[in-house]
């Protein structure tokens, strides 16, 4: 190998970088053997891992899988490979990150790189909050901010006596680059939303589906797409489309995720069609655009749950459907096929390798 790096090293730098981005982190690791100037290159080098990181979604995705006993993927590569015991959840994916709990302990790992951190969870969550409460977490990265963070919220009602409710919230978020955990204070939060299902981030921020106060995220009554700002710290609502509430009356249910960097909101119409929009500028509600609807005829067999997971291939749209099986939603045709099978699945997420460490939070997008 030492022959093949002096030869390498005979090209110019920005040559070697324009080939080596192109390349999947697979074979990228297993280069950082080639020569010293390499592995500088691609463990060190800022530039090149951002540049890398831009191009990752040129490539096809790899699959990762939360199952009812462990976390799995199709990368040949186990998240928890002893570093950490079964039975942990993923909270949050983000530029070739993982991030997973125990509920005691948080980890955040690279599971093509190998490299993992773990992070103690705070123990000043008040004993009413830790033993009856709704949790809540995301992690994810600010771009202006250039922070990786995460979040964990419990919050429950309780009465008193005289049966009057109080709503009690405990918010703390933790910043990777500090090694810190943060408790925030006068949050203004009043939502009820759906733990099941995940989060989006989009832009910044993480996205839920929300009720008011005292409504179930399960009613037929209008609903409200709720955001944590990871810069600002902060929960406010974002706009809906104009036509949704009137849906609301015969939807079965509505979800939001992202699909190619894109807020989008999911919903099943009285268990007969998954419908797609997608808010084309963020925060703009005239930007809100219908993009795609399936039908319950062009899906085989059930038709209870589907959960678009990403884009896998020139508008090809990764479904989940039960929990059970992929399809692949082909826009232009306005077809499906089946794509791939799991046992025990109960979630899927479309993978972009990076060549980010998570013992190093430097890296920028921009």
């Amino acid at each position: 190998m030492d022959g093949v790096g002096v030869t390498m090293e005979r090209f110019p730098q920005d040559v070697v970088m324009e080939i080596l981005s192109r390349l999947p982190v697979k074979s990228l690791v297993r280069f950082r053997c080639v020569s010293k100037t390499w592995l500088k290159l691609l463990t060190k080098d800022t530039k090149f891992i951002k540049l890398h990181l831009n191009r990752s979604h040129n490539h096809l995705p790899d699959f990762i899988f939360q199952t009812y006993l462990r976390i799995e993927s199709d990368m040949n590569t186990k998240i928890s490979e002893s570093k950490f015991d079964d039975g942990v959840e993923i909270i949050g994916i983000c530029n070739g990150l993982v991030c997973v709990t125990d509920f005691s302990n948080f980890y955040v790992c690279n599971p093509l790189t190998k490299d993992y951190i773990s992070i103690p969870s705070p123990d000043d969550v008040p004993i009413l909050l830790n033993q009856m409460s709704l949790s809540l977490y995301g992690f994810g990265f600010h771009e202006s901010s250039n922070e990786y963070k995460i979040l964990r919220l419990f919050s429950t009602t309780i009465e008193d006596e005289d049966g009057v409710s109080d709503f009690l919230l405990h918010v703390t978020v933790y910043t990777l680059s500090t090694n810190s955990w943060k408790t925030l204070e006068n949050v203004s939060y009043e939502y009820e939303i759906c733990c099941d299902q995940d989060n989006a981030l989009v832009n910044g921020a993480f996205h839920w589906i929300g009720a008011a106060p005292g409504l179930s995220t399960w009613s037929t009554k209008v609903k409200s797409i709720v955001c944590f700002d990871l810069e600002a710290e902060d929960f406010h609502e974002l706009p809906q489309p104009t036509d949704l509430k009137d849906k609301y009356s015969y939807t079965f249910s509505v979800s939001v995720g992202e699909l190619d960097g894109l807020l989008c909101l999911f919903y099943m119409l009285s268990n007969e069609s998954l419908e797609v929009c997608a808010m084309k500028e963020y925060g703009i509600v005239e930007s809100w655009t219908k993009q795609f609807k399936i039908t319950q005829l062009e899906v085989p067999r059930s038709f209870y749950n589907l959960a678009p997971v990403g884009i896998y291939n020139k508008g090809e749209i990764i479904i989940n459907k039960d929990d059970r099986e992929l399809f692949l939603y082909m826009s232009q045709t306005n077809t499906v096929r089946s794509f791939m099978t799991r046992k025990y699945m109960k979630k899927a997420y479309a993978y972009y390798g990076s060549l980010i460490s998570p013992t190093t939070f430097q890296w920028s997008l921009t």
